[in-house]
């Protein structure tokens, strides 16, 4: 996309240039950028033959090729271009650039004219152009386009010369946080570097490179050029192929052209400190005198009329006084009175004041002006009045100089400079300018140019013969003052067009234009002096607005440039005006009390050494004025030189006799208590003796006294007066008038605000400053009184006499000044605020009526004007803001305060319950306000936007501090939980009310207004407050829908009604760009929260249609637009990823494939040319990922990782764009492993692109996936060489900085009593998002720790930064565990993909023992730990699977072991503690990971435990060829793991079998097995294998197991007895430990267990039989435990195992007969005939066990034994022979009656032979045929 001049100053003009800020500095600094601006006068070129050749070559199809697929149509382009190139005589490439930016914004523009699903009657296909786009339409957008791009390149160079001409307004400061006005000046650094570009091409000094003409001229030129056009009219006037409206957009447009032209001059005028040239100043004043000053500016249009007069005049009347250049004129003056008329300037480049030829014509110019009574001409006829008045003071005084010679310098007594007296009886407008002091000359009488006339004098000469009446000089100033008002002017300029439309530059340009009127006023006040007029226009310059509701802004300027900063520098205005109305107070208190409010600014109340500040003016007043009572005669008049002088002869008493003094509670200690009244409160009086002059002589006298007192003393005892409503007898001019009261308060207030602190560390100082006010202002008031308690005495007062009636509204401004007041209080005394707010009326505490409601309802909305509303909005503000800030310093202080301690400035001053209460009423208060707010009427939009603005920020910050931190679910009890109560009841309003449609109406009525947002480049006062409050309720309304998800509250009323609303949501999408994000954010959160709960969420395409969802998503596929603003296209991609994954199934299809399902499904010649679908955008995307920042690669791959996952067909879209898989393997093959923990300036760029790599590996899982379903495994393969970042970091320990977290920790716990660092823990509420404010809110704890320095500490070493660099650390950490789950994803499926892969095992091998290694070394929290640690156990599990299904023996397998283990060991010596806690799943998979590390190591060849049958050849074993390390590894798994795990899980089950699972005790038992088929083992460490088992009576447990197994059956499953007697059978392997058992007579142990009775049934046990788990404890258990400890201990056990096993007849006589071949499976019994792999093993078994007797009986004697001891064991062997001959010999037979017990079984029954000799089918055959075999060898008496 391309920039237009309007997104680059929307860009510009935004508060925060933030987003756009590197693509507007781009586009600005580009040389044809700067050209354009510097030729910004001028209209755009003609084409021409070079400019037609560009034009083709750039539109050739070498460098765009039509496609039928794009979304633009570069045919049409190129033909609107050339259309309009021809309408409007600009050149093609110019014209083509509007064609391109129009269609950019025709998405926004067909939205915005609310083109519906219904209106689209021809039903637009979803992608491209739709019908409604007629070739008018377009082309009559284009035109619009081209306007707006002329009007906004004006604007925008206006804005970049104000910025860089004005740097000390620094309009960038709120832009740097925390750098002030240098770091300002540093922002706007690259502006002023651009700025000075133009300005040089303009050569604002000399003459235009370009016209070589000044470049007033050529502006001159240019406006003449417009206001001929208007004249005219446009070109296009009668052309067929626009709209017949453009013409009112073409005459809007020249107007709009011709007032930036004024912006531009008034901003490079008022810039300039020299005077302007001669031919400069005439031809402005020719041009103005042409147009007629623009006093009759009229337009056809009726439409038109009166909308610009304001902007256009005033700026009109604002440049003629400009280029006069009062200041710089008067200097020249001064420094030229001695110039001889020979050495006059002459020629255009001259100055104008000293061109003669120059003055007389710019003379008679102003003058027909004057008689013309041109009010925009005003300023400039008063001025150039001021100036020839000047010119004439020093041209008399060079005069005097010159005839006077050798005489001293006298006394000016010329009287000719005195403005004749006016007509009007008042006399006041038209008083003479009369001349305090005539100048002397400076220059030397002793050269020859003495005797010459001065150039001056002539020029007085040439002036004084201007054909007038009367003085000509005289008759300017008339003409000004009295003719057209000039200060009513001056009035209206400052008021409302500096306040309306002054507030561009963040208000600065209003600034500017009250400066330069202030000069005016400076000059004007010599000549004028002192007198209503000059003191309202004063006020009016200083002030502005002056709204109750800005006091705080202006108060609390520093800016060197602010009027009221100006003025109280410049000692000659304070002396003329403020000092002058001092010396006239109390007798004329108005002006002096509004001049002081104006002069209360921050900058003229702070102490500096060298200069007084406004309190010491009036702590220390010299004068007091005032009426003398008539009755009182106590004085004595003398008559002086100049009039008369008068001495009190005793105490005049002006405030009652007073009572006596007596000690009492103050602020601080007693300071500002004048000596003449120490002794009495309450009063005043001017003592005896004081000196007096008598300003009028007749009775009542009025004298000013010459004394010197407390001004705020004074200021006190009147509002005390006036609370009382005590009238003045002898003091009437002191009456306390609703006026005067509000007045004081409002001086009290601003004067607060001024000493509020501005910065974070001066609350100590500026509250002292403060409270010393406060004391000087209560110094005299009467007992138990201070100046708080009057004000809040007259606050409660009012309140009490309101009434709803007209009579009422005098009160109305001292009721919203004593609420300011309480504002600005708040700040300093909050514990003096709120009890007086908790025992008000106000509220209404009790069952009282609440008096905020009543005057709302009852003045405000009956007057429609809200400043009370607004006050209170601001005092509910406040009142949030001091709670939040003042709870931790609450909490830590303690409550008892003892006799004399001075009571803590922060807190309350009342419980916290009452505190609670006073919040809730309030918030109650405002929340049925904002109900109604849309049916009330306003006089001012402003205060529309200013009212919704202060509601929704104040209800947004109750929600985010009350469920924005701390997961508790009390609300009570967090750090915030002041505001629970208030908190609650807005939850309670806005989502669970079943009417609260009526409390959400205001939300949909201001979105409204946000879709009536004008696209402007004369923004007005309420522009900015507009857009502001429109984003702060979107805001508002997000928190309630991300709170209602929160809360697990099902959908209610605020999701319904936006989902209504969604179609206005849209729309409103493309009214402002600031609007987006918000917009974004709060769909994403409404589609998620919808899904959550139901079935079927609301369909977003079913509530907006296909034709406004095409539009909506072409304005999305913009993405950062052009000013590449990433939090925009973050909140895109987001959106987009909500949709596709929140069962938005048709909006979802569109955004994945272009195009509605319908169209889909149709043929291909059938379906309508579309663009590429945002998914392939995505895609696209991606293969530049290296480009793109961090946030919006990271949205891009969540949103196609989504996409993928929920929508899997789109990997077909992901496999044909297959540029987007390489970009981001490569972006993962380029990655290195991540920064040291400590180092966050790299963590801070590298936790993206980690997060980022999490999401690629989840996509190439899925991918991987994809490809081995379609058996393609390659890919697999070459990706494994790009995986090198992942293996080597992807299960690492995360970089947790333990040491960082610990010291906080504990340095925050320390140092902030009463809250912990978890308090400031975000939650789910607040979507915490990776960065320096991820886990812990900073931006809260910042509001509530700032009051201590050590939170911001100095040189970034405060809690503040490490609190972020924790934020920061742990951002690392969860991407580097989302890293680790996306790694495991993509590693189990190269598993599945690369089983059978050498190359794999070495990387899988080192991922299994870097996941057990970082667990064991891991020094994460619990927390993080539990989260993280069962995930890689999972993963190492997994992979060892599969390294040891493809090589079981691999040494890659075998490396895992030492790991396993000693992860193992760190958390389980005590198996049955592990396997018992909130980890035990974490301890079993361990578990696991160690039995399959073990299998690595055993000896080939073993299979299972079928085939574990004794080698009766040799009992030796393979040689030891194990390393010592895994050999005593072994033997520590053998001693602290089976020995005492097995016992230590036995007493477990015993005390509560519920916390022990059967597979826990055979996972022991499987370590076991493993343990001792590992080569070796047995061989050089059976006695160190023994000893452990002896030491933990392992047999005895196992056996006590067994006989508790029929009590610990599980659904009548004996587990229990099989695991006790598999245990025993396989410690029974170590000979050693057989005969242990054996000794401790196990077998007898056995006998004795319950379980044991089912073998002694008639007919035993067989393998069909229910439990089938008994027969396994016979066969594998019984058996084998016998034949083992045969085995090892031979003939001496053979004896007792013989009548072991006869104990169980039944059971070996049904052995015996079961490889019967004559049964056949009958009704009674099915199983019959059926051979299993049991009972093989079973039959192997009992023949083993034959065998070895009979052995035994054949030794006899020779074993020690005697043959007769030895039964025959009750097994018919020649019937098993018999029948096991038979079956080997009856193949086919066989394969029938074989029966599968298990899975494993079914699958060797679908499995081939491993050997093909013996003609079996399946692998099953095999084996049970091997074992018959095996049967027969033994019975046979073969050697084995």
């Amino acid at each position: 996309m391309i920039e237009s001049w309007k997104d680059v100053f929307t860009g510009l003009s935004q508060p925060a240039l933030t987003p756009g800020e590197a693509s507007i500095r781009r586009f600005l600094t580009d040389y044809k950028s700067i050209e354009l601006l510097a030729e910004v006068f001028w209209p755009v070129a003609a084409t021409t033959p070079e400019t037609t050749s560009s034009f083709e070559t750039v539109t050739a199809a070498i460098n765009i090729t039509p496609s039928k697929h794009a979304r633009y149509d570069i045919n049409q382009m190129k033909h609107d271009s050339v259309w309009l190139s021809k309408l409007c005589n600009i050149d093609e490439i110019s014209a083509l650039r509007y064609a391109i930016i129009e269609w950019q914004t025709r998405s926004s523009r067909r939205l915005l004219h609310g083109v519906t699903e219904g209106g689209n009657k021809n039903g637009a296909a979803v992608s491209g152009d739709s019908t409604d786009d007629t070739d008018i339409i377009r082309r009559s957008a284009l035109l619009e386009t081209h306007l707006s791009e002329q009007r906004y390149k004006l604007k925008t160079c206006e804005f970049v010369l104000f910025d860089a001409l004005h740097p000390e307004l620094h309009p960038f400061a709120t832009r740097s946080p925390g750098g002030g006005k240098n770091a300002a000046l540093e922002d706007n650094k690259w502006l002023k570097e651009i700025a000075s570009k133009i300005l040089s091409a303009l050569n604002v000094d000399g003459v235009s490179k370009k016209s070589g003409k000044h470049w007033v001229l050529d502006l001159v030129k240019a406006l003449e050029v417009r206001i001929e056009g208007l004249e005219r009219g446009s070109s296009w006037r009668n052309n067929d192929d626009v709209l017949e409206d453009l013409e009112i957009s073409w005459h809007r447009n020249q107007i709009l052209e011709i007032i930036h032209l004024m912006q531009i001059t008034l901003s490079l005028l008022s810039a300039s400190k020299i005077m302007a040239r001669s031919d400069a100043v005439l031809s402005w004043f020719r041009l103005m005198k042409a147009c007629a000053y623009f006093e009759s500016f009229d337009t056809p249009f009726e439409v038109l009329k009166g909308v610009y007069d304001l902007p256009l005049q005033s700026l009109v009347a604002l440049n003629s006084l400009a280029i006069l250049n009062i200041p710089v004129a008067t200097g020249i003056l001064n420094r030229s009175s001695s110039l001889v008329a020979s050495a006059a300037e002459l020629g255009d480049a001259a100055l104008y004041i000293l061109n003669p030829s120059t003055v007389n014509e710019l003379n008679d110019l102003i003058f027909e002006s004057a008689e013309a009574s041109f009010h925009n001409a005003s300023l400039a006829v008063f001025a150039w009045g001021i100036i020839l008045q000047t010119l004439r003071e020093y041209a008399l005084s060079s005069k005097d100089s010159r005839e006077y010679r050798q005489a001293q310098r006298a006394l000016d007594s010329f009287n000719g400079a005195e403005i004749q007296e006016a007509g009007s009886t008042e006399g006041e407008h038209g008083r003479r300018l009369s001349s305090p002091q005539r100048r002397s000359s400076i220059t030397s009488d002793t050269s020859q140019q003495s005797q010459q006339s001065t150039l001056l004098e002539e020029l007085l000469d040439r002036i004084m013969d201007t054909p007038v009446d009367g003085d000509p000089i005289g008759f300017l100033a008339k003409s000004a003052v009295d003719g057209t008002s000039v200060f009513d002017i001056i009035i209206e300029l400052a008021v409302a067009f500096a306040s309306y439309y002054g507030c561009e530059h963040e208000g600065e340009s209003g600034l500017q234009v009250r400066v330069l009127l202030l000069d005016l006023v400076r000059a004007a006040s010599e000549w004028v002096g002192y007198q209503p007029k000059l003191i309202q226009a004063t006020l009016a310059i200083l002030s502005g607005l002056n709204r109750p509701s800005d006091v705080a802004r202006h108060s609390a300027s520093r800016s060197d440039v602010e009027p009221a900063h100006v003025l109280f520098q410049d000692g000659l205005l304070m002396q003329r005006l403020y000092l002058t109305s001092m010396a006239r107070f109390p007798y004329e208190i108005s002006p002096f009390l509004q001049l002081s409010q104006a002069l209360a600014v921050k900058s003229n109340v702070q102490r500096e050494a060298d200069r007084t500040t406004l309190d010491a003016y009036i702590s220390t007043m010299t004068s007091y004025t005032c009426v003398v009572p008539q009755e009182f005669g106590d004085y004595e008049i003398r008559e002086a030189d100049d009039g008369f002088s008068v001495e009190l002869t005793s105490s005049l008493d002006r405030f009652g006799k007073g009572h006596e003094s007596v000690s009492r509670s103050q602020l601080t200690n007693g300071k500002g208590r004048q000596s003449s009244n120490s002794d009495r409160l309450g009063c005043f009086s001017v003592p005896t003796g004081t000196v007096g002059t008598v300003l009028t002589p007749d009775k009542p006298l009025i004298v000013m006294w010459h004394y010197t007192y407390s001004g705020w003393s004074y200021l006190g005892m009147l509002l005390q007066r006036a609370l009382r409503g005590e009238e003045s007898r002898e003091a009437p001019e002191t009456m306390s008038s609703t006026e005067t009261v509000s007045d004081i308060i409002s001086l009290f207030t601003r004067l607060l605000i001024s000493y509020s602190p501005s910065e974070i560390g001066q609350t100590s100082e500026s509250n002292g400053k403060a409270e010393e006010f406060l004391e000087h202002a209560s110094s005299n008031l009467e007992r138990n009184e201070d100046i708080i308690s009057v004000v809040f005495g007259i606050f409660e007062s009012q309140l009490q006499t309101y009434s709803a009636s007209a009579e009422a509204e005098v009160s109305l401004d001292v009721i919203v000044q004593c609420i300011h007041f309480a504002i600005a209080l708040l700040k300093i005394l909050p514990g003096r605020v709120w009890p007086f707010l908790g025992r008000s009326i106000f509220l209404g505490p009790g069952n009282t009526e609440c008096r905020l409601s009543t005057i709302v309802i009852g003045n405000e909305m009956t007057a429609e004007k809200y400043e009370f509303l607004i006050g209170c909005l601001c005092l509910f503000d406040e009142l949030i803001t001091d709670a939040i800030t003042h709870a931790v310093p609450r909490l830590s202080y303690s409550t008892a305060v003892t006799r004399f301690q001075r009571p803590i400035v922060s807190g309350t001053g009342i419980s916290e319950p009452g505190t609670r209460q006073i919040l809730l009423s309030f918030e109650q208060a405002m929340v049925g306000a904002f109900g109604s707010l849309s049916d009330w009427k306003f006089l001012s939009e402003n205060d529309r936007f200013e009212v919704a603005l202060k509601f929704c920020q104040s209800f947004t910050r109750i929600v985010n501090y009350c469920f924005g931190i701390d997961d508790s679910l009390d609300l009570s009890h967090k750090i915030s939980g002041i505001l629970a109560p208030a908190a609650e009841h807005l939850a309670e309003v806005f989502l669970l009310n079943p009417t609260n449609d009526l409390s959400l109406q205001p939300v949909i009525e201001l979105l409204l207004q946000g879709m009536r947002t004008p696209s402007t480049t004369l923004p007005v006062r309420g522009h900015q407050n507009r857009i502001s409050s429109v984003v702060a309720i979107l805001e508002f309304t997000h928190s309630l829908v991300r709170l209602n998800g929160y809360l697990t509250h099902p959908p209610g009323g605020i999701e319904e009604l936006l989902f209504k609303a969604v179609p206005l949501l849209t729309s409103l999408y493309a009214a402002h760009s600031r609007y987006r994000t918000p917009i974004l954010r709060l769909l994403s959160s409404l589609v998620e929260n919808a899904a959550k709960p139901r079935a079927q969420p609301p369909s977003l395409l079913g509530h907006l249609g296909k034709y406004t969802v095409t539009q909506f998503l072409d304005l999305l596929s913009d993405l950062e637009g052009p000013l590449d603003d990433e939090y925009l296209a973050n909140a895109i991609w987001d959106l987009l990823a909500s949709i596709v994954s929140q069962r938005q199934q048709w909006f979802a299809i569109i955004v994945l494939t272009g195009s509605t399902p319908r169209t889909s499904l149709r043929s291909s010649e059938e379906k309508p040319n579309h663009t590429r679908s945002l998914f392939q955008v995505a895609l696209s995307r991606l293969t530049m990922i290296e480009k793109l920042s961090p946030m919006v690669a990271r949205s891009i791959l969540n949103f196609v990782a989504l996409s993928i996952d929920f929508w899997p067909w789109t990997m077909k879209t992901v496999e044909s764009e297959s540029g987007a898989l390489d970009a981001i393997t490569a972006y993962l093959n380029s990655m290195h492993s991540g920064p040291n923990a400590n180092e966050s300036s790299k963590v801070v760029i590298d936790y993206n692109r980690v997060e980022n790599a999490s999401i690629i590996t989840r996509i190439l899982a899925m991918y991987s996936l994809y490809r081995r379903q379609k058996g393609d495994q390659e890919y697999s393969r070459k990706l494994i060489s790009s995986l090198k970042y992942l293996f080597r970091n992807a299960v690492a320990l995360p970089s947790y900085n333990a040491s960082l977290h610990g010291n906080l920790k504990k340095n925050f716990d320390s140092k902030f009593g009463g809250c912990t660092l978890s308090d400031f823990k975000k939650t789910a509420f607040s979507n915490p998002r990776l960065g320096g404010n991820y886990f812990y809110d900073l931006k809260i704890a910042n509001e509530m720790m700032a009051y201590d320095p050590a939170w911001l500490g100095t040189r970034s070493q405060g809690f503040y930064a490490e609190v972020s660099r924790a934020n920061y650390n742990l951002s690392m950490v969860e991407a580097q565990i989302d890293l680790f789950h996306g790694w495991k994803s993509l590693v189990v499926e190269l598993c599945q993909s690369l089983e059978s892969e050498k190359d794999f095992q070495r990387p899988a091998a080192f991922t299994v023992r870097e996941c057990l290694r970082s667990n064991l070394e891991s020094n994460l929290p619990e927390a993080i730990f539990d989260r993280l640690g069962l995930s890689r156990a999972e993963l190492a599990f997994t992979l060892l699977q599969q390294l040891i299904g493809m090589n079981q023996f691999s040494t890659e397998a075998k490396s895992v072991l030492i790991v396993a283990w000693n992860a193992n060991r760190s958390g389980a010596l005590n198996l049955g503690s592990a396997l018992t806690g909130s980890d035990a799943p974490y301890h079993r998979i361990l578990l696991r990971i160690l039995c399959l590390s073990l299998a690595a190591h055993c000896s080939p060849g073993t299979d299972d435990a079928h085939d574990a049958q004794p080698d009766l050849k040799s009992s030796t074993g393979s040689p030891n060829t194990i390393k010592l390390e895994v050999m005593n590894c072994i033997l520590e798994v053998m001693d602290l793991l089976v020995a005492q795990g097995f016992r230590s899980l036995t007493t477990v089950i015993h005390d509560d079998p519920d916390q022990i699972t059967p597979s826990d005790m055979l996972l022991i038992i499987a370590v076991l097995r493993n343990c001792l088929q590992i080569p070796g083992i047995t061989d050089k460490h059976a006695s160190q294998l023994v000893a452990p088992f002896v030491n933990e009576n392992s047999a005895r447990y196992a056996a006590t197991l067994l006989t508790w197994s029929d009590q610990l059956a599980i659904n009548g499953d004996p587990i229990f007895a099989e695991i006790s007697i598999s245990f025993l059978v396989e410690i029974s392997n170590l000979p050693g430990l057989a005969e242990s058992i054996a000794a401790e007579g196990i077998l007898t142990h056995i006998l004795s267990a319950s379980v044991m009775d089912h073998f002694r049934r008639p007919g035993g046990i067989g393998p069909f039989d229910e439990p089938t788990r008994l027969y396994s404890v016979w066969s594998k258990g019984i058996l084998r435990l016998a034949l083992n400890m045969l085995v090892a201990i031979g003939p001496p056990i053979a004896s007792e195992v013989v009548t072991f096993l006869n104990q169980f007849r039944g059971q070996l006589a049904r052995a015996a007969g079961s490889f019967d071949m004559k049964p056949s499976p009958t009704s009674r019994d099915r199983n019959s005939g059926y051979i299993t792999m049991a009972m093989t093993s079973e039959a192997q078994s009992l023949a083993f066990i034959n065998t070895i007797l009979d052995h035994c009986r054949d030794a006899g004697s020779s074993a020690g034994i005697s043959a007769g001891d030895v039964a025959d064991l009750a097994w018919d062997k020649g019937q098993v022979k018999e029948d096991v001959d038979m079956w080997i010999q009856s193949r086919k037979s066989l394969r029938e009656c074989i029966a599968p017990m298990n899975e494993k079984e079914n699958a060797w029954s679908r499995q081939g032979p491993v050997s093909s000799q013996d003609e079996v089918e399946s692998l099953l055959e095999e084996k049970v045929l091997g074992d018959l075999k095996a049967i027969q060898m033994i019975l046979g008496g073969s050697e084995m």
